[in-house]
């Protein structure tokens, strides 16, 4: 679900079609600010880097388990 939700938030940064919905949703819920968008698309796509590192590393270092 974040991962739909950041590439709406994208799509609407990059001023490409966003449906009427979700242009809803974003104006109730940053109230169309695009700072407060791009922190919003900032914060999940960090959150998607550590979790992504993280399965990474422990799938990694339990490799290495003998």
């Amino acid at each position: 679900m974040h991962v739909l939700i950041s590439d709406i938030l994208y799509r609407y940064t990059d001023n490409e079609f966003v449906s009427q919905d979700d242009l809803c949703w974003i104006n109730k819920d940053f109230k169309g600010d695009r700072s407060l968008i791009i922190k919003e698309i900032i914060r999940l796509e960090t959150q998607f880097v550590k979790e992504a590192l993280k399965s990474y590393y422990s799938q990694l270092l339990l490799k290495q388990i003998p």
